[in-house]
């Protein structure tokens, strides 16, 4: 095997323990009901394709390369936002629990969580994509993969509207309060 195909054994390895150990917390549907929410919500499948797209292309990118310009800050760095990114969603997962849904419909059994990582940004689980897009495009060392990072950036930024769209329908005035006090995605930022 080449150097280059152990390093991307060993970023699919960070990427599925990552979200075997993130997925624990969240609502125990079996994925076939889970399937069949995303494929009720447009939104959600866009999110799916592009998600998709931008974990593809920093693989394929590399897989293509004749060698690696290795750089160990460029390793430990993504290293480590990937591994911030799965930090974010455990928490996230283990503070959002059963209320957490594939789909932007909300329903009356759904409360809202202001709490934890909840304080601190809305959609903490957006967020901490982006830094694992982030992350896997500086490990990989890849140039063209960040364009597939920006689409799915730009496809969160479409969603989130629609979902707060749901989110003040279903908790009315609490859900303005909680806009007031905590940023969208971006913690202290955005």
């Amino acid at each position: 095997m080449t150097f280059i195909e152990y390093y991307i054994i060993a970023y699919c390895a960070l990427i599925l323990i990552g979200r075997v150990i993130t997925h624990k917390q969240r609502r125990s549907e079996k994925v076939s009901i889970q399937a069949g929410q995303i494929f009720k919500d447009p939104t959600a499948i866009i999110m799916v394709i592009g998600a998709i797209i931008a974990f593809i292309c920093p693989l394929a990118e590399a897989s293509i390369r004749e060698n690696l310009d290795f750089k160990w800050f460029s390793f430990v760095l993504g290293v480590v936002m990937i591994a911030m990114g799965w930090l974010i969603i455990y928490y996230a997962n283990k503070t959002i629990a059963d209320n957490w849904s594939p789909s932007i419909d909300k329903t009356e059994d759904q409360k809202l969580i202001t709490e934890g990582i909840y304080s601190i940004v809305r959609h903490p689980l957006y967020f901490s994509g982006i830094i694992i897009l982030i992350g896997t495009n500086i490990y990989f060392q890849n140039k063209w993969s960040w364009i597939a990072a920006l689409m799915a950036f730009v496809i969160t930024l479409y969603r989130i509207p629609l979902e707060e769209s749901q989110l003040e329908t279903r908790f009315g005035q609490e859900y303005e309060a909680y806009k007031q006090t905590t940023k969208m995605i971006i913690p202290w930022i955005l």
